[in-house]
């Protein structure tokens, strides 16, 4: 009794393996199709409430400085307990905030006020906790996390433009 094997087969079953780890490939990479404008609905009631409430642009910046750091601290947290999701979940809303109050120090900030100080300040300092929090998040999540620290890099050189002056720092060069 012979048995024929069929060349196509080694073909299918190595083109079917290809494809389940394709497919699982893609689940297990997390949705982070999301842009920086779609990071503004991730502010909670109470923080986008706590922002607006000082009148003191400086409050403000202290007042979103604090909120920034119980993200990060969060964020730190879950991945303490390996919840990259949640992780996740806690760099957006705090790329929300970033965004929120480098669209407020832009528009409604006086130039050379002390408030982009103080946000240019808070930002260096949270730049490195998301440093830190890069090193530690899964790779299928670190797309976010890089995008974020782009942001943050971006209003941090707007927030010193504007207490230095127009084009006191360019822009780096593409890498």
């Amino acid at each position: 009794m012979r048995h024929t094997i069929d060349s196509k087969s080694p073909l299918l079953a190595s083109l079917v393996l290809l494809a389940s780890f394709i497919i699982t490939f893609a689940l297990m990479v997390p949705a982070n199709a999301q842009s920086p404008d779609d990071w503004k609905t991730k502010l909670t009631a109470e923080e986008r409430s706590a922002i607006s409430k000082p009148d003191n642009p400086n409050d403000r910046m202290k007042t979103f400085a604090r909120l920034a750091e119980s993200r990060l601290k969060s964020a730190r947290d879950y991945l303490t307990r390996d919840d990259y999701t949640g992780a996740n979940e806690q760099i957006i809303g705090y790329a929300a905030l970033v965004s929120e109050v480098g669209e407020f120090s832009k528009v409604a900030v006086p130039k050379r006020n002390k408030a982009h100080k103080t946000l240019e300040l808070s930002l260096r300092e949270q730049s490195r906790s998301l440093e830190a929090i890069r090193r530690d998040t899964s790779v299928n999540y670190s797309e976010t996390v890089e995008k974020v620290m782009k942001l943050v890099g971006q209003v941090r050189r707007q927030a010193l433009n504007l207490l230095l002056g127009d084009g006191f720092l360019s822009e780096p060069d593409s890498q």
